[in-house]
C-alpha cells in the first residue's frame, strides 16, 4: 500500500500545482492523506523542492489544456483572467481519466456552465459562445469515433444567440475580445455535420408581423 500511495502522491503533485506548493511550503504534513512511510514522505518533499518540479507541473497543465483550447478557443478568450481559476478549480478536484491526458473538454464546459449559473462568470457573450463550441465539439466527436466519417448522415445542432454571432466570431477567431455592448437581437445558428465536415449557417430572426 505504501508504494502505491507514494506513486499516487507523486502523480498528484505533478497534476495539482496546489498540492505541489503545499508540500513545498509545509513539508510532510501536506502529505497526511497518503499512507506512506516517513522516508517516502521526505523523498516527496525533496522532489517538490527541486527546481524542475515547477516545470513538471507546467508541462502537465499544458498537456491537459491543449485539447480544451482546441475545442473551446473562443470561450477561453472570453474567460480572460478567469480562465486560470476555472482550470485550478477543475484540476484540483479531478484526475485525468487516462495517461494521454485526454477527455478534459466536456468537464471544462461543465465547469464554465456552473460558473455562469452561479453568476461568477459575467461576460455577456460567454453562455452563447460556450453553447456553440460545445455543440461543435459534440458533432466533432461523432466524426472522431466513426470508422468512415464521410459516410455519416447529416446531423445538425441549433443554437440561439442574443448578439450577432458573425461579429462575435470575427473577433474571437482572432483571439480578440468582442466589443462590449453589442446590440441585442435574436439570432439562430445551425451547425451541420455533412460528410465529416462542420458547416455553420447564421439566421437573423425576423420580428413577428403584427
Amino acid at each position: 500500500m505504501s508504494l502505491q500511495d507514494f506513486q499516487r502522491a507523486l502523480t498528484a503533485m505533478t497534476l495539482d500545482v496546489s498540492l505541489a506548493n503545499a508540500v513545498h511550503d509545509c513539508g510532510e504534513q501536506a502529505l497526511a492523506g497518503y499512507e506512506i512511510t516517513p522516508r517516502e514522505a521526505r523523498r516527496l518533499v525533496a522532489v517538490a523542492r527541486q527546481p524542475g518540479m515547477a516545470l513538471n507541473c507546467t508541462l502537465a497543465r499544458a498537456n491537459r489544456f491543449g485539447p480544451i483550447h482546441d475545442a473551446f478557443a473562443m470561450t477561453c478568450v472570453l474567460l480572460g483572467r478567469d480562465l486560470r481559476g476555472v482550470l485550478d478549480e477543475l484540476w484540483s478536484g479531478r484526475r485525468p481519466a487516462n495517461y494521454q491526458l485526454t477527455g478534459e473538454e466536456l468537464p471544462f464546459a461543465e465547469a464554465v456552465e456552473a460558473r455562469i449559473a452561479s453568476g461568477l462568470a459575467g461576460n455577456a457573450y460567454l453562455a452563447e459562445v460556450l453553447a456553440y463550441e460545445r455543440a461543435c465539439l459534440e458533432l466533432a466527436m461523432l466524426v472522431r469515433h466513426a470508422a468512415a466519417p464521410e459516410s455519416l448522415s447529416a446531423e445538425s445542432r441549433w443554437l440561439s444567440f442574443n448578439h450577432d454571432p458573425r461579429l462575435l466570431f470575427a473577433a474571437l477567431e482572432q483571439s480578440r475580445a468582442p466589443p462590449v455592448g453589442l446590440p441585442e437581437a435574436p439570432y439562430r445558428v445551425r451547425v451541420t455535420l455533412v460528410g465529416g465536415e462542420l458547416e455553420v449557417t447564421t439566421f437573423e430572426v425576423q420580428p413577428a408581423t403584427p
